[in-house]
């Protein structure tokens, strides 16, 4: 009931009619280009790989060129980063989706002024393309949209264009532009908000400290309340999941839950950023999954060295492991992983964390990691046999990764997904730590992707991994 009556002031309905007024400015200069642009440009590729996938020698060129990218991600090389991803997102596309009008598409960049525009106050709208294209077309079709629904339409020059508008009413929206045969180029996500982000969150702050409240939920809510602070070149919010004027809104019913000395996030479902155990990361819970309120698997997702906790929930074929966990009914928890390199026991506080506060059946709870969160994966299992991590899981996939075999009382059941065109993980190498695992006394199977490259195997393997995960248990004390 809280949530509801939070919600019945904050969500408001977009009225389409006369909803948007625009009137055009000088061409924009030069528009700095940061991890948010190449944040849009992976989800595009990835997509593209998910939907459109390459063969033969293309397939193999495209795994070498990903993991020559990912190395500019590491570095953060942003603008070569994002125009390299949208060139070869352009080399797999089928003809019928790359004409001019598609490539300039996918080659411009959109930036708001403000970035997060308060309702009913005018805003601009500016592009500019990263990279010149072929026969690029002197208008692109705008479309600015709510949903599935289409609020405005109007042309803007991809060469450097701003225009300014205004929206009345707060909301989630979507700005890209039409390409061939009516498809829709997504380029940016933004908020319209009745109040600035930072001045809600001095007052949701100001409520917080005002009750007192020195719980855990507190805690979290704290650590959530700080996304309501832009960052970056692009002004963009703090998190990718959770867009402001939903988050806003989210947030108003926590601080009211917490004020009130009961935990929000209890049950919580969807996908959110919070910090368990003093841990970033993001959740995603299945709807249904709080609703049936059955025991269900946990599975805990670590990314590789330059990534972040976003990788597995939107990265790495555009979010497959959430649309698996949706599909399957298990929890996914991708938290950050440096933090736990060589600390398994934050990971069983992070599972801990969850179990207070979900379904959690304790016999089913897993890992899967890639490259750096492979070798953090090994580290728990075969680094520290006797330690809390092989008492808490019941098994751990290792994608493109595995640290240094050592000998080992004890282990976890493995499997190791190999790239057999890896120039980081030998599969020599990898095949060893299965080896490892072996002489533990535990099982593991081993499987060879023979075409795939250091990242672009997780795409391919992710749902073999889930698949054998979700057969493994803890045998009954």
């Amino acid at each position: 009931m809280w949530s509801f009556l939070c919600r019945v002031g904050l969500v408001l309905l977009l009225s389409c009619s006369a909803a948007w007024a625009q009137t055009t400015r000088p061409s924009v200069a030069q528009i700095e280009i940061g991890p948010y642009d190449v944040a849009r440009s992976f989800q595009t590729f990835e997509r593209t790989l998910e939907t459109h996938p390459p063969t033969g020698d293309l397939r193999r060129q495209v795994n070498r060129r990903y993991d020559w990218l990912s190395g500019l991600v590491f570095r953060q090389q942003w603008t070569r980063a994002a125009q390299e991803f949208a060139r070869m997102t352009d080399a797999m596309l089928p003809i019928e989706l790359d004409g001019p009008v598609d490539r300039a598409a996918r080659a411009t960049l959109i930036r708001l002024d403000p970035p997060i525009p308060l309702a009913g106050e005018t805003f601009g709208i500016s592009v500019k393309p990263m990279y010149d294209v072929e026969r690029q077309p002197r208008r692109l079709p705008m479309v600015i949209r709510n949903g599935d629904k289409t609020l405005a339409t109007f042309r803007m020059d991809p060469d450097g264009q701003s225009i300014e508008t205004r929206v009345r009413k707060a909301g989630d929206y979507q700005l890209g532009f039409l390409g061939t045969n009516g498809v829709f180029w997504l380029r940016h996500e933004f908020s319209v908000v009745d109040k600035t982000p930072p001045a809600l969150a001095r007052e949701l702050t100001a409520r917080l400290d005002a009750a007192g409240q020195t719980s855990q939920a507190a805690d979290v809510l704290r650590d959530r309340l700080k996304l309501l602070q832009p960052i970056g070149v692009e002004g963009r919010p703090a998190s990718l999941v959770e867009l402001p004027h939903t988050l806003a809104r989210d947030l108003v019913c926590e601080t009211s839950a917490v004020v009130e000395g009961r935990d929000p996030y209890v049950g919580k479902a969807g996908t959110y950023w919070a910090t368990f155990a003093g841990l970033p990361a993001i959740v995603h819970v299945p709807s249904y999954v709080v609703r049936d309120a059955k025991p269900v698997p946990l599975i805990v997702a670590l990314h590789g060295a330059g990534a972040d906790e976003n990788m597995f929930i939107l990265g790495y074929g555009d979010g497959k492991l959430r649309r698996l966990a949706d599909r399957e009914g298990f929890i996914l928890v991708s938290p950050q992983t440096y933090p736990l390199v060589g600390r398994g026991d934050r990971a069983v506080d992070l599972v801990e964390a969850l179990v207070e506060r979900y379904p959690v059946d304790e016999r089913r709870v897993y890992a899967v990691g890639h490259s750096l969160g492979a070798i953090t994966l090994t580290g728990w299992t075969l680094g520290d046999p006797d330690g809390p991590v092989n008492e808490t899981f019941a098994a751990v996939a290792l994608v493109a990764g595995g640290g240094r075999p050592v000998v080992a009382t004890n282990a976890l059941p493995t499997f190791m997904l190999a790239a057999g065109r890896d120039r980081i993980f030998r599969v020599e190498r990898l095949e060893s730590v299965v080896q490892a695992v072996r002489d533990a006394g535990s099982p593991a199977r081993f499987q060879l992707y023979e075409d795939e490259g250091h990242v672009g195997i997780v795409q391919h393997a992710i749902g073999d991994a889930v698949d054998w995960l979700l057969q493994q248990q803890r045998p009954v004390e």
